[in-house]
């Protein structure tokens, strides 16, 4: 169950890293549309400029120098967003399944009378399991950080 877990987190990060670099692919791209289409409109400003002078009739048109700066800082913004790169360098836990030794549990507790033993055999036949969230570290922390913890089941 936890080498399918394994399986399928490490997928999900793998379509995580693939769709963040498809993001930086289109951003990049439009980054470069922006930058042709300045270039294209400043092209045109420059031929109705000239064209003033000797044309029958001429067309009066300025370059919107604002909204191409405005959109420069929106893709600043864009591109100045982290899109979890720890994701690219974290390694994952590992999940062992030990058997439960002896419990600490009074004898008390484990010894009931006949007919009451009867209905709890079904209970006392599941084999008690430790579940340990290992790192792959190499100096493993004494204090596991919150979720790392034992628990039984």
């Amino acid at each position: 169950m936890s080498a399918e877990l394994r399986r399928r987190i490490v997928t999900l990060k793998q379509r995580v890293v693939t769709q963040v670099n498809r993001i930086k692919a289109l951003q990049s791209s439009i980054q470069d549309q922006v930058v042709e289409m300045k270039r294209l409109e400043v092209d045109i400003d420059i031929k109705i400029r000239a064209c003033k002078g000797s044309c029958a009739r001429s067309f009066d048109y300025q370059v919107d120098k604002e909204s191409y700066d405005n959109i420069q800082k929106q893709l600043t913004q864009a591109n100045s967003i982290d899109l979890h790169p720890e994701l690219q360098t974290t390694t994952l836990s590992t999940l062992k399944m030990r058997p439960l030794k002896d419990s600490n549990v009074p004898d008390h507790f484990k010894h009931k009378p006949m007919p009451e033993m009867q209905a709890l055999n079904v209970i006392n036949n599941i084999k008690q399991m430790q579940a340990v969230l290992e790192r792959p570290e190499t100096n493993p922390n004494p204090n596991p950080p919150r979720g790392d913890s034992m628990y039984h089941t």
